[in-house]
């Protein structure tokens, strides 16, 4: 039985009735056939394989939801130690106002290199973890299309996320990006949608995604996304994050191709970025006044003279309105996208494994530490 690259099974042989030569395998009932990695399955009562005895031989034998978890948690740990040493201080004050900087050296230097580290470590296929295959043109297309049918949808449903943490905190805080929409708009377009599009996909589309895959690709999908949204550290902007990698996996799935979820990616963040840039431009003071929505809603009400809570109430169900239609209208692009990948996900979809619920421990200190800073954001808001 000879394993393939896209980790399905293939050639059967049957095995000998005999027992001549035959040497088992950690009592699994499997014969080594060859050098080749060729195996012989034992007629009598085989023990089920485990995750370890579908790996080629020479490859890592470290569960890959193992991995994935390691990546994330080493990551999440070296973001927040940042963030940490900023407030004491310990850091240059030039390392938070020079937003490119900030985000060339956390996008490449903690994430991109660590994770890579990481998989040549355990010695991982790289190329099979990451997804590394080029995709059709009419997959990136798409692919780049999704997020722009969807952005009006991300608007709102941040625009939600931010009202509720403003009724449940009393404030909120939009004044992360002050000092990069400041530069030039080609380099925040760089810094903050090429970088990320590159190197979060990596991390969340490549390694984490495949590891919890492993669970089935349902699985996958949702606990990859709702761990990319939390790790942006920002309880505004979480659920919108959750949902761009929701489809950005989707995306990566179907095409087996991390590109198509750069694609997503990078697209996403250079029209907010440059819509965001545009606005605030034109809008003068406003892009201040933005950032104390609830101080501006309850101005607004005042001026109406409407009740500030029948505002809010109003503006979320709006929010929700505009978020439901937009995802609807990207429906069409999902239905092509899922017919034009119909044979390749046959070809590719991976074996699931008996994974054991003690791999994905090794995310467990990586959520800890992301909970324990949003616990030090929550303080903030109550605060300010």
């Amino acid at each position: 039985m000879q394993r393939d690259d896209a980790g399905s099974l293939g050639n059967m042989s049957p095995a000998p009735l005999s027992g001549a030569g035959m040497t088992p395998l950690s009592g699994a009932g499997i014969t080594p056939a060859n050098n080749a990695g060729v195996v012989q399955l034992g007629i009598e009562n085989p023990a089920p394989l485990t995750y370890n005895q579908f790996k080629e031989p020479g490859k890592s034998r470290i569960p890959l939801p193992v991995v994935a978890g390691i990546c994330f948690s080493v990551t999440a740990f070296l973001f927040v130690v940042v963030q940490i040493l900023g407030s004491f201080g310990i850091l240059p004050k030039g390392f938070f106002t020079n937003m490119p900087l900030q985000l060339l050296i956390v996008q490449i230097g903690f994430i991109l290199v660590p994770t890579l580290l990481i998989l040549v470590v355990t010695k991982q296929n790289m190329k099979d973890v990451l997804r590394l295959n080029r995709p059709k043109v009419g997959e990136v297309l798409i692919s780049a299309a999704i997020p722009v049918i969807i952005f009006p949808a991300m608007l709102g449903l941040a625009f939600i996320a931010v009202l509720f943490v403003g009724l449940i905190f009393g404030s909120t805080d939009l004044s992360g990006f002050e000092p990069l929409m400041s530069t030039n708009l080609w380099l925040v377009i760089l810094c903050a949608a090429l970088l990320p599009g590159v190197c979060e996909e990596v991390l969340f589309r490549g390694v984490v995604l495949k590891g919890l895959q492993k669970n089935g690709a349902v699985f996958g999908i949702i606990i990859s996304s709702v761990l990319f949204g939390l790790f942006h550290m920002d309880p505004q902007r979480f659920i919108a994050q959750a949902v761009l990698g929701a489809v950005a996996a989707i995306v990566v799935y179907r095409t087996n191709s991390i590109f198509c979820g750069m694609a997503v990616h990078f697209t996403n963040n250079a029209l907010a970025f440059t819509v965001s840039g545009l606005l605030g431009s034109s809008g003068g003071e406003g892009q201040a006044q933005s950032q104390d929505i609830m101080s501006l809603l309850r101005e607004q009400a005042e001026i109406a003279q409407i009740d500030f809570g029948f505002l809010c109430v109003a503006m979320i169900v709006l929010m929700m309105i505009m978020t439901i239609v937009f995802l609807a209208l990207s429906v069409p692009l999902f239905v092509v996208l899922f017919k034009i990948t119909k044979v390749k996900v046959r070809q590719f979809t991976d074996e699931t494994f008996p994974v054991k619920p003690a791999h994905y421990l090794a995310m467990t200190p990586g959520l800890l530490i992301i909970i324990g800073f949003y616990c030090l954001v929550a303080a903030f808001l109550a605060g300010g």
